[in-house]
This record gives structure tokens, sequence and C-alpha cells, in this order.
């Protein structure tokens, strides 16, 4: 639980950037899970912090890309 919060935390926040991707969101999103993971020892053989973190990071990401685009600012052309 507190693995998908950080990531989707994270995942809105890079999500958000524009030209930040979704390899950069997974990449980080699994490193932060593994250090604030008390069995860090087991990622990279199966685990499912391991697994959870980046592709709820990169499903969240996904939604960030919008907030921008439908945040009130309208351009005038």
């Amino acid at each position: 639980m507190r693995c998908a919060f950080l990531s989707s935390v994270l995942g809105t926040i890079i999500g958000v950037v524009p030209g930040a991707g979704a390899t950069i969101v997974a990449f980080i999103a699994y490193n932060e899970a593994r250090r604030v993971s008390k069995r860090p020892e087991e990622f990279g053989k199966g685990s499912l912090d391991g697994i959870a973190a980046p592709a709820t990071a990169v499903l969240i990401g996904a939604q960030g890309l919008v907030l921008p685009r439908d945040s009130g600012h309208r351009v005038r052309g």
C-alpha cells in the first residue's frame, strides 16, 4: 500500500513534466520503492513491490499528462 501511494505521487509529479516519459517514471519509482522497502534484498527477485511500483507510476504518470492541458488555461489563437 505504501509503495503504491508513493509510486502514484511520483507518477503524477513526473507525469506533469513535459518530455518525461514512462521509462523515467518507472526507473525512479522502482528505485524509490527499493529505498523505502523493509526488504530491499528481495528486489530483482520477483518482489511484488518491485513489480507494482513501476507499473503504478507509469499508469498514473499517463494520467498526469492530462493535467496541464485541462488546467483551465486556454490559448487563444
